[in-house]
């Protein structure tokens, strides 16, 4: 039975190229604004490019200006959950987020 050859290269990515590559938005400012209401699918898009935005420095200086100021005046409660590895922190969690869901609804 004859013999097949086969050649295998092996090279080195440069991940780290790559990386810097790929990083970056093709949102411009004039896509984005605070006109997000309700729970769509089109509400969450508007927020999600909202957000890739500012993160990207993308964002009018009067946008990000009204941003901070609605941020500042909200009150929003927050809760810490911390422990050692394995001790639950995640399922707990999870469990706190779906239990909040089924009674507040999405």
């Amino acid at each position: 039975m004859p013999h097949t050859q086969f050649s295998v290269a092996v090279t080195s990515p440069d991940y780290n190229g790559s990386l810097r590559e790929s990083d970056f938005t093709t949102l411009g400012c004039d896509e984005v604004s605070m006109q997000i209401q309700g729970h769509s699918d089109a509400a969450w898009r508007s927020l999600a490019q909202l957000m890739t935005a500012v993160e990207a420095g993308k964002v009018a200086p009067d946008l990000l200006q009204a941003l901070r100021t609605q941020a500042a005046a909200a009150t929003v409660p927050t809760i810490g959950i911390t422990g050692t590895g394995g001790a639950g922190k995640s399922s707990l969690t999870d469990e706190l987020i779906r239990r909040f869901r089924l009674d507040l609804g999405d």
